[in-house]
């Protein structure tokens, strides 16, 4: 008989990290499909898109302004408000938590 390990329950995510993905989400589909739009062209009537021009698009993406900030691509191609902050948390109240900004690096 061969025993496998448990499975593992997935955590249920809060309300407010669903919010957070949505809105990451919602920002990476809209740099893909404006980069899509500004390298594709019609050729005889079809839709050509031109990745290495998606990806120039994307190298040389600086300023937009996203849902979650101001949106910059990095020599590595990683796109995000290059924003970090750290917030203790020392209670179960998480509202008043977030207010407790330990510390905060924004370039």
């Amino acid at each position: 008989m061969i025993r496998r390990p448990p499975r593992s329950t997935p955590k249920p995510s809060s309300a407010a990290s669903d919010v957070y993905k949505r809105q990451h989400s919602y920002d990476a589909a809209t740099i893909l499909l404006e980069a899509i739009k500004a390298a594709s062209h019609s050729h005889d009537g079809n839709l050509e898109i031109d990745r290495a021009g998606v990806r120039e698009y994307l190298d040389n993406l600086s300023g937009y302004e996203g849902i979650i900030g101001t949106l910059s691509c990095d020599d590595f191609g990683d796109c995000g408000a290059q924003r970090i902050t750290v917030v203790q948390n020392s209670s179960a109240d998480f509202a008043g938590s977030i207010e407790n900004v330990v510390f905060s690096f924004a370039p």
